[in-house]
């Protein structure tokens, strides 16, 4: 008799965890869509997922969620992916490029005390844009040296990395810029491109914790 209490308690001690497993994961799904939909509240997802989820779970949500620069995030939603490639095309990359210092036949200008000089390189950086001189799209090589790549060519190969939705790559391109009117013009854009990039892939561990959980429990 005892012993099939002891079964009967088990079975439903491991029937709870089943369904506490699936709602996990089920949640977890759910804000992982949320996250990757871009431009709505994942407040009530997250709420859901610490519901269902164990100590680790619940520590690896505050540790995202609730860090003084993201706090407010989950109320707000993140930038879809959609949102931040049109803002790089129509605003960050066009600025960038316009305040980008070029150098002329390959010598960098004294811009801030040659006032005609300035004007002859902001010229010639116009020239090369306007006549497809300088391409604004270009893959990068499989190999490169950061510290040896110019203005126009981190902007060209961020562009390339935007328009095929690799966008923490395209953030890595602009940090590298040594502009500070450039860093100032992308800073906000790479912050939500970085904070896009930390939920999704907090959100994926959750899921694969939640799958986990379910196929050890079968």
């Amino acid at each position: 008799m005892l012993f099939r209490s002891k079964s009967i308690a088990d079975r439903t001690a491991i029937e709870h965890e089943l369904e506490s497993s699936r709602k996990l994961s089920l949640a977890a799904n759910s804000l992982f869509d949320a996250i990757s939909a871009g431009n709505q509240a994942f407040s009530k997802e997250i709420s859901n997922v610490k519901q269902f989820g164990n100590n680790l779970v619940n520590e690896i949500l505050d540790c995202v969620s609730k860090s003084n620069q993201n706090e407010k995030v989950p109320d707000r939603g993140i930038c879809s992916l959609q949102d931040l490639k049109v803002e790089f095309s129509q605003n960050i990359a066009p600025f960038c490029r316009l305040s980008q210092q070029t150098s002329l036949f390959g010598t960098p200008l004294d811009t801030e005390n040659n006032i005609l000089m300035s004007k002859i390189n902001n010229l010639h950086n116009w020239f090369n844009y306007s006549l497809n001189l300088s391409p604004t799209s270009m893959a990068p090589p499989s190999s490169l040296n950061p510290s040896e790549l110019t203005t126009a060519e981190s902007l060209a190969y961020a562009t390339f990395c935007v328009q095929n939705d690799d966008l923490e790559q395209a953030a890595r391109f602009l940090v590298q810029i040594d502009n500070a009117r450039i860093q100032n013009i992308a800073s906000e854009w790479i912050v939500e491109v970085n904070r896009r990039s930390e939920f999704l892939r907090v959100s994926e561990v959750i899921r694969s914790i939640g799958e986990a959980t379910s196929l050890g429990l079968c």
